[in-house]
């Protein structure tokens, strides 16, 4: 019960900021409650400054140190939310890749409208995959893997065009139907 007392008044104490004395015994001090001297201006066990020393009448505040600074998290978080969104977009991104098709297209460009050699360009769809000099009386043949995000049959345009021969620009297209797997042949004449 006295020790319960006793840290009761050593509690209340230290938010005064005065020493205690018990009866009978020494004077306490307010920062951790143990034994000073009645000259002391510290105490020589927690280092807590008596101004006045024990025997003062003043009213003083102990010097409290902040509380520590709360670690932020912020970036762990950035960071964890952006590896999250990569991951996400890679697992999308396979997922879309294995779901597509593809289809073999080879073509053949033959030159029967030109006088001279021509630049010849050979599109699927709208990139340009294949270009180079094509003779008069020659072909050119080409093997493309065309890819595409369906499942389902797709349509596509291969095109071919030539500029000089002395005819001018010259071109010609096939529109294809294509499905996975499959090997389609397109002849095309410049």
């Amino acid at each position: 019960m006295v020790n319960k007392r006793l840290e009761h008044r050593l509690a209340r104490n230290h938010k005064e900021g005065k020493a205690i004395r018990e009866r009978g015994m020494a004077l306490k001090c307010p920062g951790c409650g143990r034994d000073i001297r009645e000259d002391a201006r510290f105490c020589e066990h927690c280092g807590f400054q008596i101004p006045g020393g024990a025997q003062s009448t003043q009213t003083w505040k102990p010097a409290i140190a902040p509380p520590p600074a709360e670690k932020s998290h912020a970036a762990l978080i950035v960071a964890v939310v952006i590896v999250a969104l990569v991951v996400i977009l890679a697992v999308v991104f396979l997922a879309v890749v294995s779901t597509g098709s593809s289809a073999t297209i080879v073509i053949t460009v033959n030159s029967t409208h030109i006088l001279y050699s021509v630049e010849c360009r050979i599109f699927v769809g709208n990139s340009q995959i294949a270009s180079g000099t094509l003779d008069p009386g020659h072909y050119v043949s080409y093997t493309h893997t065309y890819h595409w995000l369906s499942s389902d049959p797709t349509t596509v345009r291969v095109s071919a065009t030539s500029t000089g021969g002395g005819l001018g620009s010259e071109s010609d297209y096939d529109d294809i139907t294509v499905s996975n797997g499959g090997t389609y042949t397109v002849d095309l004449y410049v």
